[in-house]
């Protein structure tokens, strides 16, 4: 059984869901929230012109503009060779 709505190749496996969840509920993981603010905004115009999804350019803007890897399995965001991706 998934966890989400998504078919096929994009379904996250119930264990998967279930190790970021509890991931995320336990007090002692060290999690900061990060606002989609002015700082981003020069990274996701420029990311727009290689990513067609607004939603990817924005998770990629966020990671420039924090300079971290992004741990992601999309293929269009590393394909995008903007950002250094984990996966």
């Amino acid at each position: 059984m998934s966890a989400t709505r998504k078919r096929a190749s994009g379904a996250v496996p119930r264990d998967a869901y279930e190790l970021v969840r509890a991931t995320l509920l336990d007090s002692t993981t060290t999690l900061r929230i990060e606002a989609f603010d002015e700082r981003m905004w020069p990274h996701f115009e420029a990311v727009s012109l290689k990513l067609r999804d607004p939603f990817d350019s924005a998770v990629v803007a966020t990671a420039l503009t924090l300079d971290i890897d992004l741990v992601t399995s999309d293929a269009a965001i590393a394909a995008a060779q903007v950002v250094a991706v984990v996966w």
